[in-house]
């Protein structure tokens, strides 16, 4: 018989789509690499924040008979067209434009004589041309052209680096010897000591704004890798909501021309802006911001998980 794969997860951003079938459906696969397509399929889609998706296109009943589509695949002609489904329901902010311009005559091309490595490759071309990073944290033509948005972004991940407790499984390549499977799941690894690296370099000198798209892949390969239930994934997911604040705070929201020395520093009070520890500290337990327990309006620190605002606000931050 056919070996069988089972992806776990909800329905939810972070979680796999296959949670909408019942318990007892297992994914059939032909091959290693069939499984591997199917598996990366699924964490694209459950990567991707929710309003990504086009307005009542990806509805429960879409997504669910979607799932069944990908778990009953025997051919790759059917894991194409469950791709090109997928593609069609994403808004077009969320993809490179150029890939939109491209896209019609490869579908025309590759459904006739589908295979899995074209399959694979449409599914790859499709991770690349994906961001992964919420709109209003876009970064706009206008900010591009301030000159101190680099050193900004150096800000940002030196800061990601500090925190230890959640970056450290993140701060350097994953290890091929101790995990040799990785690359054949990851075709694009990422890391934050890689990434801080480019940026010094000037990989992105011309295209700043392919950074947070470059930076998302550090969360979207964990989630594709390991269960979404493994404790590193809950720690992707933090260190996602920890670098989308500080890309509000130091990249989109600074006014321009705010040097890195000038920006807030991250131990600092969120409202007073003071460090001095007068009153108890508290961090928000999904972006990890800092607030004195008086300035977020509390006598104490809580003993259970606190967030702050703008988390509680805006839970897909979570």
């Amino acid at each position: 018989p056919p070996p069988t794969l089972h992806i776990p997860g909800a329905g939810t951003q972070g979680e796999f789509a296959t949670d909408s079938l019942p318990v007892s459906k297992a994914m059939v696969t032909t091959s290693l690499a069939f499984s591997l397509v199917q598996a990366q399929l699924l964490a694209i889609e459950a990567a991707l924040p929710r309003d990504a998706f086009r307005h009542n296109k990806w509805t429960p009943a879409l997504r669910t008979g979607w799932a069944d589509l990908i778990v009953h695949a025997t051919s790759s002609r059917t894991l194409l067209e469950a791709l090109l489904v997928l593609e069609a329901t994403i808004e077009n902010e969320y993809l490179d434009p150029t890939f939109k311009a491209q896209s019609s005559l490869t579908i025309k091309m590759l459904l006739p004589t589908a295979t899995i490595a074209s399959a694979a490759m449409r599914l790859y071309a499709l991770d690349d041309a994906l961001s992964y990073f919420k709109p209003q944290s876009s970064i706009s033509p206008a900010l591009l052209k301030d000159p101190t948005l680099k050193d900004r972004f150096i800000a940002v991940l030196q800061t990601l680096q500090t925190k230890a407790a959640v970056a450290a499984p993140f701060l350097k390549p994953v290890d091929p010897d101790e995990f040799p499977t990785y690359r054949r799941i990851v075709p694009h690894p990422m890391d934050l000591h890689t990434m801080l690296q480019r940026v010094q370099d000037g990989v992105y000198d011309s295209r700043l704004q392919h950074i947070p798209i470059d930076m998302s892949r550090i969360w979207t390969n964990c989630f594709a890798f390991n269960s979404v239930q493994a404790e590193i994934s809950t720690l992707a997911r933090r260190l996602r909501s920890i670098f989308q604040r500080l890309m509000e705070e130091y990249v989109v929201l600074a006014p321009a021309g705010t040097l890195p020395e000038d920006l807030i520093c991250d131990d600092a009070c969120r409202v007073c802006r003071a460090e001095a520890q007068e009153h108890a500290m508290l961090l928000c337990d999904s972006c990890d911001a800092a607030y004195h327990s008086l300035c977020a309006g509390l006598d104490e620190v809580p003993t259970a998980n606190w967030y702050c605002t703008r988390c509680v606000e805006n839970p897909e931050l979570k």
